[in-house]
């Protein structure tokens, strides 16, 4: 919900173009970790990181649905105050997460 801001599932169509569908129901989460959470006990369904999901997947406790459509790419956005004057440590920070993302395998 928070990375989405409650919007509905968007997913990306054969043109490259976003499209939402809205999701009728009662559970929502601001929390990808919770969102697993709740798939994994049947709550319903999550788009999620194929990699975070692949050990319930192989276990039998998450079942992949595959659409027809690509869920639409999340955008990760650091926000500080002056580029001119950023401390060593947040720049630190910012190359090492971006370090991190750029090498992750990218979800199918």
């Amino acid at each position: 919900v928070s990375a989405l801001k409650g919007a509905p599932w968007q997913f990306v169509n054969t043109k490259g173009e976003f499209e939402t569908i809205k999701v009728k129901g009662h559970y929502r989460v601001n929390s990808g970790e919770m969102a697993g959470r709740a798939a994994v006990a049947g709550v319903g369904f999550a788009i999620l990181s194929k990699q975070a999901c692949q050990p319930y997947i192989n276990d039998g406790r998450l079942i992949e649905v595959e659409f027809e459509q690509a869920a639409a790419p999340l955008q990760l956005f650091a926000v500080y105050s002056n580029r001119r004057f950023l401390p060593a440590k947040t720049r630190a920070f910012i190359d090492f997460v971006h370090q991190r993302l750029s090498a992750m395998p990218c979800a199918t």
